[in-house]
C-alpha cells in the first residue's frame, strides 16, 4: 500500500528505498525463534485470561497489593481496531507524518529532540523493523546470550551491513516516551477505549503512548502512578521487584521530586544485567519478568 506515496514522502538522508520501507514497515508481534532478554530468568510475572481476572479481583489480590500482573485477551475482547491499524508504520506516516513529536535518541547520551512524525517512522522504527532480523546472528549463542555475545553479533551485522548491497547498519535507538500523542492526534481516540481495569481507581490519571526502537532501555524505577501497559504491537521485556527492595537496589527519590513526596524512585542498578562488584545487595532481589 505505501510504494506509491512514498517515493515522494522518504527523506532525502534516510538510508531505506521504498521496496526497503515497505517490507519493514509491520512492526512484529512476536520475538524471533529463542530471542530473549540478556538475562535468565527465574521467577515470572502471573498471567491470566481476562475472563479469569474480572477487575474486582484485579484490584483486591493485585492492584492493592502492589503486585504485577498480566492480562491476556483484553484488547482483542474490547475490539481495539488500534490491534489493526497501529502496527502498519506506513499507516502512521501519511496520516500523522507531518506532525512534530519529542523524540529521546541516543548516541553517547540520552537527548531530546522534536522531529516530525514521519522522520521518526523513517529513520528509527523502519530500521530498527529491519534490524530485527539480523537477531538470528544473536539466537546462534542460544536463549539467553551474554552482553558480550550480543555485542559481537551486532557488529558482525554492522560490519555485513557496510558491504552487503546498501543494507541498512543496526538501527539507532529512539523512542517517544510519556508523550500525550492520543490528546495531539484526535483521531487515534477513536481506535481504543479505556480498560475496565483502570475505571475503579479514582480519577485516570493520564494516558500516554509509547513508540520505540529495539534496544530501548527504561532505568529501574517507581512512578508516581499505578501503570496500566496496554501492548498493542511489538513486544516489551519488563523486569519487577517488590518494594521491599528499595534499599537492596539504592533507590533514591528523582532530583525534581519536592522535599517530603518522594514520587519517583530510580536505582543506578542495571536490572538485566547487575554489577555485583558495586552492589552486592543487588543479589537479594527476586524477580518477577514478562
Amino acid at each position: 500500500m505505501c510504494e506509491s506515496w512514498l517515493q515522494d514522502n522518504i527523506p532525502n538522508d534516510c538510508v531505506l528505498d521504498p521496496t526497503d520501507y515497505c517490507e519493514n514497515s509491520l512492526i512484529a508481534s512476536e520475538l524471533p525463534a529463542n530471542a530473549g532478554p540478556v538475562c535468565e530468568i527465574i521467577d515470572v510475572v502471573p498471567a491470566f485470561d481476562y475472563e479469569d481476572l474480572p477487575p474486582p479481583e484485579f484490584y483486591n489480590e493485585y492492584l492493592n497489593s502492589s503486585l504485577p500482573v498480566v492480562i491476556k485477551g483484553y484488547l482483542e475482547h474490547s475490539g481495539w481496531l488500534a490491534l489493526k491499524h497501529w502496527q502498519d508504520l506506513a499507516m502512521w506516516r501519511s496520516r500523522y507524518g507531518h506532525r512534530l513529536v519529542p523524540v529521546e535518541t541516543w548516541k553517547s547520551g540520552v537527548q531530546l529532540e522534536n522531529m516530525l512524525l514521519g522522520d521518526f517512522i523513517s529513520r528509527f522504527l523502519v530500521p530498527s523493523n529491519q534490524s530485527l532480523k539480523d537477531v538470528e546472528a544473536v539466537c546462534a549463542f542460544g536463549p539467553f546470550p551474554r552482553a558480550d555475545q550480543v555485542c559481537e553479533a551486532a557488529n558482525t551485522a554492522a560490519a555485513a551491513g557496510a558491504s552487503d548491497g546498501g543494507r541498512p547498519p543496526p538501527a539507532n535507538i529512539g523512542y517517544v516516551s510519556q508523550h500525550g500523542l492520543f490528546h495531539q492526534l484526535k483521531q487515534t481516540q477513536e481506535e481504543f477505549s479505556v480498560p475496565a481495569y483502570a475505571r475503579g481507581g479514582g480519577r485516570l490519571a493520564m494516558v500516554n503512548v509509547w513508540m520505540g526502537t529495539r534496544g530501548t532501555v527504561t532505568h529501574l524505577h517507581t512512578d508516581e502512578h499505578d501503570n496500566l501497559l496496554a501492548q498493542v504491537c511489538g513486544f516489551k521485556f519488563v523486569r519487577t521487584c517488590g518494594p521491599a527492595y528499595r534499599a537492596s537496589l539504592r533507590a533514591a527519590p528523582h532530583p525534581r521530586a519536592a522535599e517530603g513526596r518522594p514520587l519517583n524512585w530510580f536505582s543506578p542498578v542495571h536490572a538485566e544485567m547487575p554489577d555485583l562488584h558495586a552492589y552486592p545487595e543487588a543479589a537479594e532481589v527476586r524477580w518477577k519478568d514478562t
